[in-house]
């Protein structure tokens, strides 16, 4: 199930910038141009899909 609400990515976005352990996978969809919330280990993720839960290392919010 995907959440797309602005206070679910902040929130999710917040506990990663402090470490926690989270079930969620931030992802964005470049169908939709969204970023959206899914479960880690959901099986219906886009294969255009990027994830964005480390934006450091995967360069997704870089300047």
């Amino acid at each position: 199930m995907e959440e797309k609400d602005s206070k679910s990515v902040q929130n999710h976005l917040a506990q990663i910038t402090q470490g926690k352990a989270t079930t969620k996978k931030l992802v964005f969809d470049p169908r939709t141009q969204e970023l959206v919330l899914v479960d880690a280990k959901s099986p219906k993720l886009s294969p255009d899909a990027v994830t964005a839960d480390d934006p450091t290392r995967d360069g997704f919010f870089a300047c």
